[in-house]
């Protein structure tokens, strides 16, 4: 987010022969003009992220050919279902998805997996949120393994909690 479109323009151009997949939101939020000049002179798909909170922005980008995917995340469009109807749009549209996650639980990672199952494409990857943390408070922690990470089985969304981490990190 912080380039201005000569910036982002160079490092495109510079960084393509090296087969970068997107460039995620170079220029900063909410100037669909500026993603718009970027994306016309890229030879790297640009993605839109930050300025991403709803269907409106995403058909705006779309509308200025300001992008060719987005990074989809709960915490910014509400949940799985909307993430889901988004990743959908997409597919319509032709736009390649990633779905994003900061750091969070492996509660919240396997609720993605389970979206990244379940929506036509996964283009630009998937990031596990759980990776980052120092405690996740689950029996197993959702894993990546070779680049694969597994969706998990079983009731809900496949892992168990682990109580006495619950406890332990609640303020006492």
């Amino acid at each position: 987010m912080g380039w201005d479109t000569t910036t982002a323009i160079r490092f495109t151009t510079g960084s393509a022969p090296f087969g970068l997949a997107f460039l995620e939101q170079p220029t900063p939020a909410g100037d669909i003009a500026r993603m718009a000049t970027v994306a016309a002179a890229s030879p790297i798909p640009i993605g839109v992220d930050e300025s991403l909170h709803g269907l409106g922005d995403l058909l705006a980008h779309v509308a200025a050919r300001a992008v060719g995917g987005a990074s989809l995340k709960t915490i910014k469009l509400g949940g799985i279902s909307p993430v889901v109807g988004a990743a959908g749009v997409c597919d319509a549209l032709g736009l390649s998805v990633n779905l994003a996650m900061m750091m969070e639980s492996s509660l919240a990672t396997a609720a993605m997996v389970h979206a990244a199952c379940a929506i036509p494409r996964v283009d630009w990857g998937l990031s596990l949120g759980n990776l980052w943390l120092a405690e996740d408070p689950v029996q197993h922690p959702i894993a990546c393994a070779d680049g694969l990470v597994h969706c998990p089985t079983g009731p809900g969304l496949g892992v168990e909690v682990d109580e006495r981490r619950i406890t332990a990190l609640a303020p006492h």
